[in-house]
């Protein structure tokens, strides 16, 4: 069972991206610097949780080999974005990748979903070819 655990953002020091306490009622405070842009806050807020599912403050192992441990924790794969590609008046609904943005719907769109080949994953090349599965 993972205990309540109370986020707060506080202002530190620039050097410090989050505090961890533990609250004498079993539950711990996180204190995040709000300096610190919104994905490093979220990224921070991992780090401290990771010290409290592993029992970091309570353990006397060195403080940098727990910081190192929280540091190299398994990341969770972020969760696939889907939107509208355009290609001239044709608009594919597929994954989007890291220099894909979504389009808007306009008057005359032509919409298609986009279905992977069997044999080979669909990719620039097949793109190219004007290939509109």
């Amino acid at each position: 069972m993972r205990p309540d655990v109370f986020v707060r953002r506080i202002r530190l020091p620039l050097r410090v991206r989050g505090v961890t306490l533990p609250n004498d009622d079993a539950t711990y405070s996180v204190y995040l610097n709000a300096a610190l842009p919104a994905a490093q806050q979220e990224e921070t807020l991992a780090h401290e949780l990771y010290h409290i599912e592993h029992d970091h403050l309570y353990r006397n192992d060195p403080l940098d080999l727990q910081e190192r441990l929280a540091d190299l924790r398994p990341r969770k794969e972020p969760e696939a974005a889907y939107g509208f590609v355009r290609q001239g008046n044709v608009l594919f609904w597929q994954k989007l990748g890291p220099g894909d943005r979504a389009e808007q719907i306009r008057p005359g769109d032509v919409l298609k979903k986009r279905v992977p080949s069997r044999s080979l994953p669909l990719g620039k090349a097949d793109v190219a070819k004007g290939d509109e599965r």
